[in-house]
């Protein structure tokens, strides 16, 4: 029976903290059931049969961040597993061979840890274009906001929390084209449009999850007046 150390001090770590329990139990599962170099190969079928979690598989990725990192669409790497467990690797230590075997596999070895460097720059640029990818998503449904719904007020800058709500949206639904189906739904409210009060939606008001999920069932539908919310006044947040 193979055993590893297990960090003791994880419970006191923010980001672990700030984990909900399902992904909790999907990281302790991958670091249990991946190689001795931190590769696991992606088996969601074991996951859910053994944890009895529901949380869709995505998410459950998404939530531990930079943390791991696709190497293919079948394996998945713990990126500073190899550091807790062994520290410096050396080709002349036996313990450390299957790891550097597996690394190896991957491109991901190249004589010792210090090799492994060359992956964090590696990462800094995958990062960046991460992040680009995520800007175009954002501007994309600005654009779209803009189209559909151009008496609304508009939104001339894209600040950290907008481009963090934009995101939350989109994780949940993976599509521009739901936002397109949100607008045109809001488009079709008199009350949203402002015709009824003296208020109007806005994108921040729209993109928040209990106003998102309100348009989303046609709530807003109906040509009637609808009674304000404490959320409603509150107009949205700052977009900076």
């Amino acid at each position: 029976m193979k055993k590893r150390f297990t960090d003791i001090q994880i419970w006191e770590a923010p980001w672990f903290r700030k984990l909900n329990p399902d992904s909790k139990l999907f990281f302790y599962f991958i670091t249990s059931r991946c190689d001795d170099a931190g590769i696991w190969e992606i088996d969601e079928e074991a996951f859910a049969f053994y944890s009895k979690v529901e949380t869709p598989f995505k998410e459950l990725v998404q939530s531990l961040g930079d943390r791991i990192q696709y190497l293919s669409d079948t394996h998945l790497w713990i990126k500073k597993f190899v550091e807790f467990q062994y520290g410096e690797l050396s080709e002349t230590a036996k313990p450390h061979q299957p790891a550097i075997r597996s690394l190896r596999k991957y491109g991901l070895f190249k004589g010792s840890t210090k090799a492994l460097e060359a992956v964090k720059d590696k990462d800094t640029e995958q990062d960046k274009e991460k992040e680009k990818e995520k800007d175009m998503v954002c501007r994309s449904v600005i654009e779209k906001y803009h189209q559909i719904l151009p008496n609304l007020k508009s939104c001339k800058s894209l600040g950290s929390k907008r481009k963090r709500a934009i995101l939350a949206r989109f994780n949940q639904v993976g599509e521009i084209e739901k936002f397109e189906e949100i607008f045109n739904k809001v488009a079709k409210s008199d009350f949203l449009l402002g015709k009824v009060k003296d208020w109007s939606a806005t994108l921040d008001w729209i993109i928040k999850l209990e106003n998102w999920e309100k348009i989303d069932e046609d709530q807003y539908d109906s040509q009637k007046p609808q009674p304000l919310t404490q959320n409603d006044h509150a107009r949205g947040f700052s977009g900076n």
